[in-house]
């Protein structure tokens, strides 16, 4: 979710047992500052939640599928069906919390985690979910501090192969021991269609410039696929699973544009003029100027 998107007045950050973060709250308007936030429920709003949770629509998966999944990685919506207190008291335990509006510990907690080192993003902890994308909005903003988020990816429960790049791979998706040997597509955990075919892009520029005896490829992180790589090749990224293009993998935008419509425009400015400054830069890759336009 797009850290802007989230209610700083009721989301929280604090660690379990940290009693000196209680206070550590983030004024409105201004970017979080922790690893992870706290949602807290009261018992209300929670069983509301569980409620609906429980009852929502589902993508239907086939038997062989269902059991293999839910072995390893049993969805929210699952946990929930077998009693109204097993996430209170799995992954939205709130022990060791205490909401500063409240001066007491919440019923339940849902924990957020920053996506990024610039936490211009935020996920879901513990949510793996097997729910259609419109359920999990719908349900998903029924979380205190989540009513207007704005997902900027969804849930989704499939088997999936990858290389843990952040400890495994360079900043050229090459592999250390080997610095020969290049990695693309879904294996270095470039999620989608087009971020392969770039991945397989980057490599191969990558092993071009290393043919001709020319420095690396970086890509500017203002762009969609270099803010990707970087996040996938940066050592301090933790718990890392496959990742689409987004914007909350971005840098952020200085001075900060509040408005959605004109930020995006903002970000796609910026990544064209980055985009260009590169191509014609790296001439010794053999970027025409047409190309650099």
């Amino acid at each position: 979710m797009d850290a802007e998107s989230l209610d700083h007045s009721v989301l929280f950050d604090q660690s379990r047992y940290d009693k000196d973060s209680a206070n550590r709250n983030a004024e409105p308007g201004k970017a979080f500052t922790a690893d992870y936030l706290n949602a807290p429920f009261d018992q209300e709003s929670y069983e509301s939640f569980i409620l609906e949770l429980t009852q929502a629509e589902r993508v239907v998966k086939r038997d062989f599928e269902r059991k293999e999944l839910f072995k390893a990685c049993q969805p929210v919506e699952e946990v929930a069906r077998t009693g109204v207190d097993a996430l209170r008291f799995g992954p939205l335990k709130p022990v060791g919390l205490t909401d500063p509006a409240t001066g007491r510990r919440p019923w339940a907690v849902v924990q957020l985690r920053a996506e990024n080192r610039a936490r211009t993003s935020y996920n879901l902890v513990g949510f793996q979910t097997n729910l259609t994308f419109s359920e999990q909005q719908r349900i998903f903003r029924l979380i205190p501090g989540l009513e207007q988020a704005e997902f900027l990816r969804y849930g989704v429960m499939h088997r999936n192969t990858f290389i843990n790049a952040p400890q495994a791979l360079g900043p050229h998706f090459e592999h250390p021991g080997l610095p020969h040997v290049f990695f693309a597509g879904q294996i270095t955990g470039t999620e989608g269609y087009v971020e392969a075919v770039a991945s397989g892009l980057f490599a191969a520029l990558n092993a071009y410039a290393q043919i001709i005896d020319v420095e690396p490829v970086v890509l500017p992180p203002e762009t969609c696929f270099g803010a990707l790589v970087a996040y996938a090749t940066d050592p301090a990224t933790r718990d890392y699973q496959p990742m689409h293009v987004n914007f909350g993998l971005m840098p952020p935008l200085k001075p900060p544009v509040r408005k959605k419509e004109l930020r995006y425009e903002s970000f796609a400015e910026r990544s064209g003029k980055a985009i260009g400054e590169f191509v014609e830069r790296r001439c010794d890759l053999g970027f025409s100027g047409a190309e650099a336009s």
